[in-house]
């Protein structure tokens, strides 16, 4: 229709000029020739007699034109009954089916009543003016286009359409009212939440109006924020909140960022300046938030969501937001907990002995990763974890294994594991157990859980490698040392408490947590009681009421302490190169001492390590730095030692600018390749003029 409507005004327009030229010629024709002689009479009839033939011709072909408009129209209405049916007035309005004919340059030759009463009249317009979307259709001719690709919205309608190819005809379906309660439903899809204040229990205030004053305070941010939203709030009691909300009101609070996690932070941190001070000012309460939803099925089950979220928010530290969606992945928002705030009470370690064992059940089998150069604290650890998911009663029999390789692992340690661990025909650890880099790979699946214990940062485990391609975000860590930029990224449960003294210390505490009995053979025991006399140096420094506890419970299980003492003893050639590096130190400052190994030899890490711990022992040492090669690539190591003054780690992780080294207060160390023992030194004098004020600073304040 389009083609012969374009041909019409082509046509009229020639005609229209001719008649205009015949015109003009007699024009000039009277002015230029006045010629009495001339008879002009002759020519007007001439002139007068084209325009009448011209007239003529319009009209016949407007006449032309009208037939074939007429045949188009009528052939496209063949068109439609012959798809449709006879009744498709009737089918048209009862299913609010809108039809349209286009030709093959898509422009719209016909449309039916229903889209001309709805205002859409692009008849002569190309189909994109109505969607861009049915020019795609049209290019794939119906066929590989999926349902969702041919929705569209015009003028407040939504509709979804097909394209039949041959008919040249688009079918568009009127689905307002169906998407509209969809989008309605959607919106309002029922979710619960928890919120529980992290660390409420350890407030450490005696006075009544004061904790009454805290508890109001609390109470007035939370329910505020929430009926901000909409939502409807239950105070269960003074730290732990139940909140009913829909998904709209959800990602509002997504938009917003949850900032009742930060108003609360903020509310409660160290007021320095002593201005506009408050009941609970200094206490650094914090709160987590977990949230369910999408489980039709009931609200049991988003219920449950919600626990969960909750959990696995306190497991990463707390301060933060989880959301679970049913049958997705969960999704965190926030953090950032203190970690030095950290303690072990018994509601916290419950809480993060469920979640691990969540974990594990979840697994098809376990990897236990320890760290390079893994030391008593590392393996014994592993073995705690390991006898933790061997006495799951729901999964009695998965498999779990331990990453090790006797050439990364000290080997003081190698040497104890060989002699205390059972060789058996029931279990022999080094061919059951144990695992090299190799095994391990073949090992890992797509739900196998990785355990890394006494570390938290790929480039420290015992085999990196082993997170390379899809693992996922199954990865949980146990650790004490304090968490780096460069940590686990992705992990299912995380618990590193900066306060403890050692990893075994926290899995010890995990045994008790547990309504069923954990099978801890008293080897394992003794290792895991070593551990902790490694990472305490005896019970001196980073020691705390839970560290006692965890002795006691691995005693409880038949930890030999008087075996666990002498697996720390060193040899005698350890003794000898120890006594080296006691022999050549220097005092940098009051209470500071720098000790340097003999540079013709290579030292393992673990003897700077010990003749650092040596030196701490001299009256007034606050902290002892041990330096030495450990590779024959002149790769200096590090060793830091100290009584607890001294923060350790903040010297070790500013290093050559950060990067090279970490570790927690007492204990820590740096790694710097390519460099010679004079220059580690120098750098070390560097940094210790930079920050040894600030970290001395830092830590009298926590004491």
């Amino acid at each position: 229709m389009y083609k012969y409507l374009k041909r019409m005004k082509i046509t009229l327009w020639v005609i229209f000029a001719l008649s205009v030229l015949s015109m003009v010629g007699v024009l000039l024709f009277w002015i230029f020739m006045p010629d009495s002689t001339v008879n002009y009479q002759t020519y007007f009839i001439i002139i007068i007699s084209i325009n009448l033939g011209l007239a003529l011709l319009s009209l016949l072909l407007g006449f032309f034109f009208v037939y074939k408009f007429d045949k188009v129209r009528k052939t496209s209405e063949l068109q439609v009954s012959d798809i449709v049916g006879n009744d498709v007035g009737a089918a048209y309005d009862f299913g609010e089916i809108g039809l349209i004919i286009c030709d093959d340059d898509g422009i719209i030759l016909w449309e039916n009543g229903l889209l001309l009463s709805r205002g859409i009249n692009l008849v002569d317009s190309n189909i994109s003016k109505l969607s861009e979307k049915l020019v795609a259709l049209k290019e794939s001719n119906g066929s590989s286009v999926s349902y969702d690709d041919s929705l569209f919205s015009y003028k407040g309608k939504h509709y979804a359409a097909r394209y039949l190819k041959d008919a040249h005809l688009f079918i568009l379906k009127d689905e307002s009212i169906y998407r509209n309660l969809l989008s309605y439903n959607d919106k309002h899809e029922a979710a619960i939440a928890y919120l529980t204040i992290d660390a409420y229990q350890d407030i450490q205030t005696s006075d009544d109006e004061e904790k009454a004053e805290i508890n109001s305070s609390i109470r007035e941010m939370v329910t505020n924020y929430f009926r901000s939203f909409g939502c409807l709030v239950k105070v269960i009691r003074a730290d732990y909140f139940m909140i009913f909300l829909h998904k709209e009101k959800l990602e509002a609070m997504i938009e917003d960022k949850f900032s009742i996690v930060s108003k609360i932070e903020d509310y409660f941190k160290d007021n320095k300046d002593g201005d506009n001070s408050h009941a609970g000012s200094g206490t650094g309460l914090t709160c987590s938030l977990g949230i369910g939803y999408g489980d039709n099925s009931g609200f049991n089950n988003d219920d449950i969501l919600a626990r969960q979220a909750l959990d696995i928010a306190l497991s990463r530290g707390g301060n933060q937001t989880v959301v679970a969606p049913f049958g997705e992945t969960m999704r965190v928002y926030g953090g950032g907990t203190n970690e030095t705030q950290q303690t072990a009470s018994s509601v916290k370690i419950k809480t993060f002995a469920r979640v691990f064992l969540n974990q594990v059940e979840n697994a098809s089998n376990v990897l236990i990763v320890p760290h390079i150069q893994a030391d008593m604290d590392a393996i014994g650890a592993a073995l705690g974890v390991y006898s933790i998911c061997k006495s799951i009663p729901r999964k009695k029999n998965i498999p779990v294994n331990i990453v090790y390789s006797n050439q990364d692992v000290e080997q003081s340690v190698d040497v104890a594991l060989r002699e205390i661990l059972p060789d058996t025909k029931k279990i022999n650890f080094f061919k059951d157990v144990f695992v090299s880099f190799q095994k391990s790979n073949e090992l890992k699946g797509p739900k196998t859980l990785i355990v890394a214990v006494d570390h938290n940062r790929v480039a420290q485990a015992i085999y990196p490698n082993l997170f390379e391609g899809d693992v996922g975000n199954n990865i949980a860590v146990i650790d004490h040392h304090k968490k780096q930029p460069d940590s686990y990224a992705l992990t299912e449960f995380e618990h590193i408490d900066y306060s403890a003294s050692s990893t075994c210390e926290l899995v010890a505490l995990y045994f008790s947590a547990y309504s069923f009995r954990v099978d801890v053979p008293p080897y394992i025991a003794t290792l895991m009681l070593s551990g902790i006399y490694l990472d305490t140096q005896n019970f001196k420094v980073k020691t705390r009421i839970s560290t006692h506890e965890a002795a006691i419970a691995l005693s409880q299980f038949g930890a030999n302490e008087t075996q666990a003492r002498d697996f720390l003893k060193e040899s005698f050639e350890n003794f000898t190169v120890k006594s080296k590096i006691m022999a050549n130190v220097d005092t940098y400052s009051y209470g500071v001492l720098i000790a340097r190994a003999p540079e013709d030899e290579v030292i393992h890490p673990a003897i700077l390590a010990m003749a650092a711990n040596e030196l701490t022992n001299i009256d007034s040492i606050r902290a002892v730095f041990a330096i030495g090669y450990v590779d024959a690539n002149h790769t200096c190591y590090i060793s830091a030692r100290g009584n607890g003054r001294v923060n350790l780690e903040l010297i070790m992780s500013k290093i050559l600018g950060g990067g090279f080294g970490g570790g927690h207060f007492s204990q820590a160390a740096a790694k710097l390749p390519n460099m010679s023992i004079k220059q580690a030194e120098e750098e070390l004098r560097h940094v210790l003029d930079e920050y040894l004020k600030d970290a001395s600073e830092e830590i009298d304040e926590e004491y």
